[in-house]
Protein backbone atom coordinates (compact mmCIF):
# COMPACT_ATOMS: atom_id res chain seq x y z
CA UNK A 1 0.00 0.00 0.00
CA UNK A 2 2.88 2.81 0.80
CA UNK A 3 4.26 1.91 -2.56
CA UNK A 4 1.07 2.90 -4.25
CA UNK A 5 0.46 5.95 -1.79
CA UNK A 6 3.97 7.02 -2.39
CA UNK A 7 5.54 6.00 -5.71
CA UNK A 8 8.29 8.62 -5.40
CA UNK A 9 9.52 6.86 -2.04
CA UNK A 10 9.20 3.77 -3.31
CA UNK A 11 11.25 4.30 -6.46
CA UNK A 12 14.28 4.68 -3.91
CA UNK A 13 13.80 1.82 -1.40
CA UNK A 14 15.12 -1.50 -2.60
CA UNK A 15 13.61 -4.98 -0.99
CA UNK A 16 15.83 -7.29 1.39
CA UNK A 17 16.17 -10.92 -0.68
CA UNK A 18 15.86 -12.71 2.72
CA UNK A 19 12.47 -10.99 3.59
CA UNK A 20 10.20 -9.29 1.16
CA UNK A 21 9.32 -6.79 3.88
CA UNK A 22 12.34 -5.01 4.60
CA UNK A 23 12.33 -1.68 2.28
CA UNK A 24 15.77 -0.01 2.84
CA UNK A 25 17.18 2.56 0.75
CA UNK A 26 19.48 1.57 -2.09
CA UNK A 27 22.40 2.88 -0.35
CA UNK A 28 21.84 0.99 2.32
CA UNK A 29 20.79 -2.35 0.86
CA UNK A 30 24.78 -3.57 0.68
CA UNK A 31 24.70 -3.18 4.47
CA UNK A 32 21.50 -4.39 5.17
CA UNK A 33 22.13 -7.66 3.47
CA UNK A 34 25.61 -8.64 5.89
CA UNK A 35 23.29 -7.74 9.28
CA UNK A 36 19.84 -9.27 8.00
CA UNK A 37 18.72 -11.12 11.26
CA UNK A 38 16.67 -13.60 8.56
CA UNK A 39 19.80 -14.24 6.94
CA UNK A 40 20.00 -18.16 6.12
CA UNK A 41 23.66 -19.51 5.76
CA UNK A 42 24.10 -20.25 2.29
CA UNK A 43 25.55 -23.42 1.21
CA UNK A 44 27.68 -23.14 -1.55
CA UNK A 45 28.69 -25.69 -3.83
CA UNK A 46 32.35 -27.42 -2.75
CA UNK A 47 35.24 -26.07 -4.57
CA UNK A 48 36.67 -28.38 -6.82
CA UNK A 49 40.00 -27.36 -6.00
CA UNK A 50 39.53 -28.42 -2.13
CA UNK A 51 38.04 -31.68 -3.46
CA UNK A 52 40.93 -32.72 -5.64
CA UNK A 53 43.12 -32.24 -2.64
CA UNK A 54 41.69 -34.85 -1.01
CA UNK A 55 41.54 -38.22 -1.97
CA UNK A 56 38.11 -39.90 -1.30
CA UNK A 57 38.12 -43.04 0.34
CA UNK A 58 35.69 -45.60 0.47
CA UNK A 59 34.32 -46.77 3.84
CA UNK A 60 36.22 -49.94 5.00
CA UNK A 61 34.71 -53.55 5.85
CA UNK A 62 33.62 -53.71 9.82
CA UNK A 63 36.29 -55.86 11.31
CA UNK A 64 35.89 -57.64 14.56
CA UNK A 65 38.13 -57.73 17.53
CA UNK A 66 40.09 -60.61 18.12
CA UNK A 67 38.70 -63.77 20.14
CA UNK A 68 39.87 -63.47 23.93
CA UNK A 69 38.39 -67.00 23.88
CA UNK A 70 39.53 -70.56 23.43
CA UNK A 71 37.09 -73.09 23.93
CA UNK A 72 39.45 -75.78 22.83
CA UNK A 73 41.79 -75.35 25.69
CA UNK A 74 38.51 -74.77 28.26
CA UNK A 75 37.32 -78.34 27.08
CA UNK A 76 40.99 -79.51 28.01
CA UNK A 77 41.04 -78.00 31.19
CA UNK A 78 37.81 -79.57 32.62
CA UNK A 79 38.75 -83.41 31.32
CA UNK A 80 35.07 -83.96 30.78
CA UNK A 81 33.94 -88.15 30.67
CA UNK A 82 31.97 -88.98 28.06
CA UNK A 83 28.24 -88.61 28.90
CA UNK A 84 25.79 -91.85 28.27
CA UNK A 85 24.11 -92.06 25.52
CA UNK A 86 20.81 -89.77 25.37
CA UNK A 87 17.16 -92.02 25.55
CA UNK A 88 14.34 -90.57 25.18
CA UNK A 89 11.76 -90.54 28.64
CA UNK A 90 14.14 -92.93 30.25
CA UNK A 91 16.20 -91.95 33.11
CA UNK A 92 19.12 -93.41 34.13
CA UNK A 93 17.75 -95.75 37.04
CA UNK A 94 14.94 -97.10 34.50
CA UNK A 95 17.90 -98.51 32.10
CA UNK A 96 17.71 -102.59 31.26
CA UNK A 97 21.20 -102.70 31.43
CA UNK A 98 23.29 -101.91 34.26
CA UNK A 99 25.83 -99.63 33.61
CA UNK A 100 28.59 -101.45 34.99
CA UNK A 101 27.20 -104.67 32.72
CA UNK A 102 30.02 -106.03 30.94
CA UNK A 103 27.66 -107.40 27.78
CA UNK A 104 24.76 -105.53 27.46
CA UNK A 105 23.34 -108.42 25.49
CA UNK A 106 22.18 -109.66 28.59
CA UNK A 107 19.30 -108.84 30.63
CA UNK A 108 19.47 -107.86 34.02
CA UNK A 109 18.51 -110.10 37.35
CA UNK A 110 14.79 -110.73 37.25
CA UNK A 111 13.68 -109.68 33.85
CA UNK A 112 13.01 -112.14 30.80
CA UNK A 113 14.24 -111.37 27.97
CA UNK A 114 12.12 -109.79 25.44
CA UNK A 115 10.58 -111.91 22.40
CA UNK A 116 10.90 -110.39 19.05
CA UNK A 117 7.58 -109.38 17.09
CA UNK A 118 6.77 -111.13 14.02
CA UNK A 119 7.74 -108.86 10.97
CA UNK A 120 4.39 -109.84 8.67
CA UNK A 121 0.97 -110.35 9.35
CA UNK A 122 0.87 -113.68 8.16
CA UNK A 123 3.84 -114.74 10.53
CA UNK A 124 1.69 -113.48 13.42
CA UNK A 125 -1.09 -114.99 12.42
CA UNK A 126 1.06 -118.46 12.07
CA UNK A 127 2.66 -117.58 15.48
CA UNK A 128 -1.00 -117.09 17.27
CA UNK A 129 -1.64 -119.95 16.13
CA UNK A 130 -4.73 -119.17 13.18
CA UNK A 131 -4.40 -119.88 9.89
CA UNK A 132 -4.07 -117.34 7.09
CA UNK A 133 -7.46 -117.17 4.68
CA UNK A 134 -7.22 -117.99 0.82
CA UNK A 135 -7.65 -115.34 -1.39
CA UNK A 136 -10.71 -116.34 -3.16
CA UNK A 137 -12.45 -118.47 -0.16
Amino acid sequence: RCPQNNPQVSRTLATCPFNARHRVPRAHLRGHVTSCPDKLPLELPPDPEDTARTAWEPPRAWQPPPCREDWDAELSELELEEPPPFILHVTKGDLPVPCHSPDPATPPEGRSPRRSRPATAAARLETAGARPRAAGA
